[in-house]
């Protein structure tokens, strides 16, 4: 995997948050109707169709990233095929969050709106949106997912994209002037069709540049108060997915499952696991108040009361195992970690009625 975003809205968990199967089940019957039987695609993902087709199941983003990366593999993932699946996501198909925009007042309101809840949606890309006066620019930045996969899941959000804003504006047609940071490819027709001009190629960046003043045009379904209630709802919707996904919980679960005798892998091995860059992984990790130092020092106190109490193992292999460079290393922080708990338990009584 190749390691792989002042702009108003940036959004860049969705790599790290589980996700309803919709989109996986979607992808599946899109390969079907191309030949791919659903056991072909899901072979080797590690995924059940009969699990996929439960109600309010959820995927995990790994492996939804794996199903995709199957499929690709397998259809030849020639230019356009993003673009064919793009035009399959319909607001109905985003729930709560396809409400929310539609409820909102104006193009620009739906878009900071879906932005602001963008882990609720099946991308994996880092959108922005960017003021630039007399128009404004959708980024679409593919930097953190799988080389492989970056232009099948460019065209595929762009796609979806021009589908969500058609259907805002109750099937009225605007032209977009849209810029990829992709090559060329051989047939431009598909892109014609879908945006009605064909597009710039191997640009800088992806994006999609709008007027401005549409932006502000009011939308026909709109509801103000609808799109409040929606707003808090996925407000909340949101939170709950956070709190099940967080990337400390992740770590710190793949950190004492990995381990099997070896020592902890380092953060760029455990960030290529989670399919982010280590940058990113560190980013997440702040900004939950963690840092990866901390949680492989909670693991290996952990691991350690385990090796050392539970099996009583010799404190220079249990030192080794746990990446210490010497035994006494190891006995230091024993010593630490028993300060601090003795501290924490000080401050606990003192604070009880």
């Amino acid at each position: 995997m190749t390691r792989a975003g002042k702009r108003l809205i940036i959004s860049d968990m969705r790599s790290v948050l589980r996700r309803p199967c919709l989109s996986a089940l979607l992808l599946l019957e899109f390969a079907a109707e191309r030949g791919l039987a659903p056991e072909q695609a899901l072979a080797g993902t590690g995924l059940e169709l009969s699990a996929l087709k439960v109600v309010g199941a959820s995927i995990d983003s790994r492996d939804e990233l794996t199903l995709i990366a199957s499929v690709l593999r397998q259809l030849g993932n020639p230019p356009g095929l993003g673009l064919a699946m793009g035009q399959r996501y319909h607001l109905t198909a985003y729930g709560l969050w396809g409400l929310a925009l539609l409820n909102a007042p104006t193009l620009r309101s739906a878009l900071e709106t879906g932005l602001r809840y963008l882990d609720l949606t099946y991308s994996y890309l880092q959108l922005r949106l960017r003021d630039e006066g007399s128009q404004t620019r959708v980024i679409f930045d593919a930097s953190e997912v799988p080389e492989n996969l970056r232009r099948f899941l460019l065209e595929r959000d762009t796609a979806a994209l021009a589908v969500i804003q058609r259907e805002l504006f109750a099937a009225q047609s605007h032209p977009y002037h849209l810029r990829f940071a992709l090559p060329t490819p051989a047939d431009l027709e598909p892109y014609r069709r879908l945006f009605g001009v064909v597009p710039e190629f191997n640009c800088a960046e992806t994006a999609l540049l709008l007027p401005s003043a549409q932006l502000d045009a009011a939308l026909p379904l709109a509801n103000p108060l609808a799109a409040q209630v929606c707003e808090a709802q996925c407000r909340q919707l949101l939170a709950e997915r956070r709190s099940l996904a967080g990337v400390s919980a992740q770590v710190r679960d793949r950190l004492l499952r990995g381990f099997s005798g070896k020592a902890l892998p380092d953060m760029e091995a455990l960030a290529a696991e989670l399919h982010l860059s280590s940058r990113t992984l560190r980013r997440h990790l702040q900004r939950e108040g963690s840092s990866y130092r901390e949680l492989v020092e909670e693991v290996r106190q952990t691991l350690a009361e385990e090796l050392l109490g539970g099996i009583g193992m010799k404190v220079d292999e249990a030192a080794a195992r746990l990446g210490y460079s010497e035994a006494a290393s190891l006995l230091h922080a024993r010593k630490r970690w028993r300060r601090r708990a003795g501290a924490e338990a000080s401050a606990s009584t003192l604070s009880s009625p």
